[in-house]
């Protein structure tokens, strides 16, 4: 479904990203996972085609994504959730959700707000309240239940956990994965906490310094101490 080449990204004449291959299958579920800096939301960013000048392969279900503007990338079926969330302040929760069917793909059937609260049940009691009202975990849920509402292919996860409470993070976690395995949504998360990639996804990449330097199973990650030694240790 999404195959990504030898990608190069910059900003300016920076360059982050150096080469990169990956390849998500239609409902797989992979984590990016490495250090602060190591290049994990400009290669969301890359894919969504939201801010750095990318160059390689870039492809979903064989369209060149590359071509594409990024309203146009979630006309095929892409959906990001921001590691800055982006919640309309001045929009209730519900409001927040509804404008989601927007970026619906062709052809697909998005969920209504009410099922998404539905999936995300610490959002029933806030429906009325309004975006600048709620807390930053209140906030990310709402985040992440918009960008799934949508009914993606492809969900692009930039680093939700961050500054969480582990409750929320745990809620988190069982919401998206019974969406994923309802719908056939397939999942890109980019995580520093290994408990919720875990939970989330079957497989991983290690980024670091805008390469990858490893790619495998969860077992294989455990089976190799030293990528996580060299790799990830602060």
């Amino acid at each position: 479904m999404l195959e990504v080449g030898q990608l190069r990204a910059l900003y300016g004449d920076s360059q982050v990203l150096h080469g990169i291959d990956l390849t998500i299958s239609r409902g797989q579920r992979v984590a990016v996972i490495g250090r602060n800096g190591a290049g994990k939301s400009t290669l969301l960013k890359s894919i969504m085609g939201g801010g750095p000048s990318a160059h390689g392969v870039l492809q979903l279900d064989g369209a060149d994504l590359r071509r594409l503007k990024g309203f146009e990338r979630t006309r095929l079926g892409l959906s990001l959730v921001p590691e800055d969330r982006r919640i309309f302040p001045h929009l209730t929760v519900v409001e927040n959700l509804e404008i989601a069917r927007h970026a619906t793909a062709r052809g697909t059937t998005p969920a209504s707000p009410e099922a998404m609260i539905g999936f995300f049940p610490m959002l029933e009691a806030l429906k009325t309240r309004f975006g600048n009202q709620l807390s930053g975990g209140q906030q990310q849920l709402l985040a992440v239940a918009r960008g799934l509402l949508p009914m993606p292919k492809l969900l692009l996860l930039d680093e939700p956990t961050e500054g969480l409470a582990p409750i929320i993070v745990e809620e988190m976690a069982k919401s998206i994965n019974a969406i994923c395995a309802q719908h056939g949504v397939a999942l890109l998360l980019s995580e520093q906490n290994l408990w919720f990639a875990r939970q989330c996804t079957n497989s991983l990449y290690v980024l670091d310094t805008g390469r990858i330097v490893f790619s495998g199973s969860w077992d294989e990650f455990d089976a190799s101490p030293e990528v996580r030694n060299r790799h990830l240790a602060l």
